[in-house]
C-alpha cells in the first residue's frame, strides 16, 4: 500500500481494497493515507455509512471539506454557487443546481489542490457513496490530466458498481483500475504497466529516447 502512494504515476491512478466485513481492508486503507500524510500528500477522506446513501453530496462534502476555503478562487463563479448548493453553504438560487456545473467545480478543486501537492482520494466502504458523489467523481477524474491525483477505495467483496472504470480513455488508462479487483497486488501491477506505456507513447510521440523510470 506505501509503495502505491510513493509512486510516482503520470496522471491519476487507482487502488482498490476489496474484502468481507472483519477482513482488515480498512486497516490496508488507513495504513494507504498514513503513507500520504508522512509524504505530505493532500488527503481527502470519506468514510460513508449505509445510512447516507440516500444524503445528496454527503460523501462529496465529507471530502472537500479541508481543501474548500483554499480553491475556491480556482472555480468559476457559477460552478462555485453550484457547488456551494449542493453542499449544502447557500441558499439555491433561482435557477435550478445542474450536476455539469458541480462536476466542473470538483474538477477545479482537485486541478487547484494537485497543483501543489499530489492528492489522495480516499473512500473507505465506498460502496455507500451516495449516487450524486459518485457520479461528480467519475465526472471530474475522466478530464484530469497529468495532475497527480490518486484513489485508494475500500469495498466489500462483490462491489457491483463501477464508477471511475475509464477503459478507452486514451490519456489516462490507469483510471480503469478504479474498480472491484479480487487482488489488490494484482491492481498496482497494472497501475505500473498502464505508467510504463503511456511513458512509452509520450516518447513516440516527442522523439524522446528517454528511459522510464521503474
Amino acid at each position: 500500500m506505501g509503495e502505491f502512494v510513493r509512486t510516482e504515476h503520470r496522471g491519476p491512478a487507482g487502488f482498490v481494497i476489496e474484502g468481507e466485513p472483519g477482513s482488515g481492508k480498512s486497516t490496508l486503507w488507513d495504513g494507504g493515507i498514513d503513507a500520504a500524510c508522512e509524504l505530505e500528500h493532500q488527503v481527502l477522506r470519506s468514510q460513508p455509512s449505509s445510512s447516507e446513501t440516500d444524503l445528496s453530496y454527503a460523501g462529496l462534502s465529507d471530502l472537500l471539506s479541508k481543501i474548500l476555503p483554499q480553491v475556491l478562487d480556482a472555480i468559476a463563479a457559477p460552478q462555485r454557487e453550484a457547488l456551494e448548493v449542493a453542499l449544502l453553504l447557500r441558499a439555491e438560487g433561482a435557477q435550478p443546481v445542474t450536476a455539469h456545473a458541480v462536476g466542473l467545480a470538483v474538477l477545479s478543486a482537485l486541478r487547484a489542490t494537485a497543483a501543489n501537492s499530489p492528492v489522495l482520494i480516499a473512500i473507505d466502504d465506498v460502496h455507500w457513496l451516495d449516487q450524486a458523489s459518485l457520479d461528480t467523481l467519475t465526472f471530474a477524474m475522466r478530464r484530469l490530466g497529468y495532475e497527480p491525483v490518486r484513489l485508494l477505495l475500500a469495498a466489500r467483496g462483490g462491489w457491483a458498481v463501477d464508477p471511475l472504470a475509464l477503459a478507452g480513455h486514451q490519456l489516462h488508462e490507469e483510471l480503469a483500475l478504479a474498480r472491484p479487483l479480487q487482488i489488490a497486488q494484482s491492481c498496482l501491477r497494472h497501475v505500473r504497466h498502464a505508467s510504463d506505456r503511456t511513458t512509452r507513447e509520450d516518447e513516440q510521440e516527442n522523439g524522446h529516447g528517454l528511459r522510464a523510470n521503474g
